[in-house]
């Protein structure tokens, strides 16, 4: 019989690490890739982009 996964509670929210996964910190410890609309997390690392920019006066 197949081992069931139980689900991890996030500790941080997500971020776009290096290979351009969107990512995050389980309670476990471990990083986990979310695998979703490729889109969508274009979109979101554009508006990083956009926040950094601001936060840096640019």
């Amino acid at each position: 019989m197949a081992e069931t996964s139980r689900p991890v509670t996030p500790l941080t929210a997500p971020i776009i690490n290096a290979d351009g996964q969107l990512t995050y910190m389980g309670q476990d410890g471990q990083r986990y890739v979310i695998v979703g609309n490729s889109e969508a997390i274009e979109e979101l690392d554009q508006d990083t982009d956009q926040d950094k920019n601001q936060d840096n006066g640019s």
